[in-house]
């Protein structure tokens, strides 16, 4: 039996509603999609498959038996199948009033227990790249005008949120080759250099300091002595720039990559450095443990050159799906008229930049009692294809 006209409308601004709710992973908006699709059509089960190459494999069911959908989970059929074959020459909706005798779905039809269905397509184009089943158990399925309407809805429907994933993981891709280009680049300064004038200032303090043990005239040791302190702090100055360029990602682990690169910041300025961390690890893709290294970077180096503090701590907490990192510092704060979205502050701008191409957020903030915080909300995934 098909549900009446004000049902369909609603399950079409379900499916809607569901296509927009970004909050929730799309695997289980898919699966959701095909709940409406069964109710609405008034069938035993519905089922979404997705093209990848030339095979549609099952993605997401709704209303099978636990052991059907078992089965279910690792199906897929051959785009030469007579029935896709049928879906891609026509592109509209498809009824199989007995499947169990069906050429290319009688295999499927008799492990599932299906009797008959109807198959809406999901296409970009003239390129079918995947299709939604509604199923009857027991008897000939039953699809009206509008049930067939709300069945291709929810099957374009579909699409749309596919192809805004792929989409998505396609920016992310392009994002990680960036960040993975701008990681050598800095790596291949970092190392020139240490190689290059680190040496060099080496060289010359040890020269500076031989000569200031040969020579007996005071006035021209201190302008020696006051040579070998320029040269010193410069040797200073270029390890903090060595230590702001180089990277951490090797350790592919957030904690691991943190605590060094905490630990490396503490033994150049002169901090205590203190490390916490909250929750159940999440494993992140390179993009965005890339974009991590960098903020958590820049917010150090904030802190070394104008905190003035004596302690940093950097504070992780997991959460179901976001990821918050923290750096505390107990230095001298930030003034009462400071604004951190300022363009500026372009250390702070930067900062900001980059988490929006990852979707996280930064806030900046005073400390408790002094000092300045910094905390950097990450996604806890990224779209998966």
């Amino acid at each position: 039996m098909t549900p009446a006209g004000p049902d369909l409308v609603g399950g079409l601004l379900e499916a809607c509603a569901i296509l927009v709710d970004t909050d929730t992973p799309v695997d289980e908006r898919l699966q959701r999609l095909c709940h409406v699709a069964r109710e609405c059509c008034g069938c035993d089960r519905a089922s979404m498959f997705v093209r990848r190459d030339d095979r549609f494999h099952a993605l997401v069911n709704a209303g099978n038996p636990p052991a059907v959908a078992a089965r279910f989970s690792g199906f897929s059929i051959g785009i030469d199948n007579p029935i896709v074959r049928e879906l891609i020459e026509h592109h509209d909706l498809l009824v199989v009033d007995d499947a169990i005798n069906r050429s290319g779905l009688r295999s499927v039809a008799r492990a599932a227990g299906i009797h008959s269905m109807a198959l809406a397509p999901m296409t970009d184009g003239s390129r079918l790249t995947g299709f939604l089943t509604i199923e009857q158990n027991e008897r000939a399925i039953e699809i009206s005008p509008a049930a067939s309407e709300i069945a291709q809805g929810i099957a374009s429907v579909a699409w749309a949120l596919r192809r805004a994933v792929e989409l998505e993981a396609s920016r992310y891709d392009v994002l990680r080759q960036e960040l993975l280009a701008e990681r050598e680049d800095r790596r291949v300064i970092a190392n020139r250099l240490h190689d290059g004038p680190q040496q060099t200032l080496v060289s010359l303090a040890l020269r500076l300091q031989l000569v200031r043990d040969l020579i007996e005239d005071d006035a021209l040791e201190q302008e020696i002595a006051a040579l070998g302190t320029h040269t010193d702090q410069t040797r200073q100055e270029l390890r903090e720039l060595i230590l702001d360029l180089d990277s951490f990602v090797g350790h592919r682990r957030l904690d691991t990559m943190l605590r060094t690169m905490l630990d490396s910041h503490a033994m150049l300025a002169g901090w205590t450095p203190k490390f916490r961390e909250e929750g159940a690890p999440h494993e992140l893709p390179l993009e965005l443990l890339l974009t991590a290294e960098r903020i958590v970077q820049e917010a150090l180096a904030n802190v070394r050159d104008h905190a003035r503090a004596r302690s940093v701590e950097v504070a992780v907490r997991h959460r179901s799906r976001t990821i918050e990192i923290r750096v505390t510092d107990d230095g001298v704060g930030l003034p009462a008229d400071f604004d951190s979205t300022d363009p500026a502050h372009r250390g702070f701008a930067s900062m900001r930049q980059r988490s929006a191409t990852v979707d996280a957020s930064l806030r900046v903030g005073r400390g408790d009692r002094s000092g300045t915080v910094i905390a950097l909300i990450l996604p806890a995934t990224r779209p998966v294809r």
